[in-house]
């Protein structure tokens, strides 16, 4: 599977994300969070029942126009549908100050479907994990995907994918400038991670 290729540069602007809070009292929310709360983060996720976490959809988080210093998402845009990707985008140029920031990371959907038709990538790294790199583990993660019995669980499917050529004209037409982007390995799952600064005013 991966190289690790630029994990590092992802994992050393994932601690600058973290630290932000801890710089001034602005609002900063964390969307799609799952049970990885971070703290001064508005932590936000549909799925999660926890006390740090805020339970509403990631395409129309329920707060004012221009009220948030900065968004972070990681793999969590994937698991909408296309259309409510879209608006997930325009929503939180909405909510962002101007010149507000959002870190976004997904799974890179050109990359992982170019390893399920290499014919130089096993099968097994096919058929027991790039599969789930598609389409979502479907389940909650830690239980066993052989059990028939296993309850699947909605939060758990990817219902959509982006490219970065697509993923930029998106953020783009939503109002955004996209200020750095590159591709990285997430632990064995081709991915992209952008930055994208709001337009003023």
């Amino acid at each position: 599977m991966g190289d690790k290729h630029n994990l590092d540069l992802m994992l050393s602007r994932l601690s600058k994300i973290k630290a932000l809070p801890t710089t001034d009292k602005a609002l900063y929310l964390h969307l799609g969070c799952g049970v990885h709360v971070l703290d001064g983060f508005l932590n936000v996720d549909k799925y999660v029942q926890h006390p740090g976490v805020m339970q509403a959809d990631m395409y129309d988080v329920p707060l004012p126009e221009k009220s948030v210093r900065a968004i972070y998402s990681s793999h969590a845009l994937e698991h909408l549908p296309i259309r409510h990707a879209k608006m997930a985008l325009e929503n939180w140029a909405k909510i962002l100050e101007s010149n507000g920031m959002l870190y976004l990371a997904v799974p890179d959907l050109e990359a992982i479907m170019r390893a399920m038709l290499d014919a130089n990538v096993s099968d097994q790294a096919k058929w027991d994990w790039y599969i789930y790199t598609l389409f979502g583990y479907q389940i909650e993660p830690g239980l066993k995907q052989d059990n028939p019995d296993t309850p699947v669980c909605p939060g758990q499917f990817h219902t959509c994918g982006f490219t970065k050529a697509y993923l930029q004209k998106l953020l783009t037409s939503a109002g955004f400038k996209v200020t750095e982007i590159f591709d990285y390995d997430g632990w064995d799952t081709p991915s992209i991670y952008i930055e994208a600064r709001r337009n003023g005013p």
